[in-house]
């Protein structure tokens, strides 16, 4: 049988727009919930704080979140740490949708790790390219 080359997959994750919207919806509707609670005043605003600061330092965390998915037929995937690409093997609890894949990993040293994959953090044609290469041979058996 003949095996066919593919070209080494290199995927950088962008900023989701519409996680950004899911999240602020979520935080607007426990602001909401905050503020017309029947709790006392003062109770009321240290919530109202702790919503609008877990927001900001959330929001602060997805801008800085660099992240590389590198797939070729040889290394196998890689995923990018502290600006190198370290192996991974991806998980069979892998979840993949139209909307979003929540990409199951493990790494060399046994750890786990949960990359969340908005299908508008990449390209159509990148999203869509990534979808079958892990149908095809991304999900490994442990």
């Amino acid at each position: 049988m003949i095996k066919h080359y593919q070209p080494p997959l290199l995927l950088q994750l962008h900023e989701s727009k519409r996680l950004i919207k899911v999240m602020e919806f979520i935080h607007v509707l426990a602001l909401a919930a905050c503020v017309l609670n029947s709790l006392p005043v003062l109770i009321k605003c240290v919530l109202f704080i702790v919503i609008c600061s877990h927001f900001y330092f959330q929001r602060q965390q997805l801008k800085g979140q660099q992240v590389t998915i590198k797939y070729t037929e040889t290394a196998g995937w890689e995923i990018t740490e502290s600006g190198e690409f370290v192996a991974v093997q991806i998980l069979p609890s892998t979840v993949i949708s139209i909307f979003a894949i929540f990409l199951h990993l493990k790494k060399a040293d046994k750890s786990k790790q949960t990359v969340l994959i908005v299908s508008d953090s990449l390209a159509e044609d990148d999203y869509r390219h990534l979808i079958v290469t892990l149908k095809t041979n991304g999900i490994t058996r442990v």
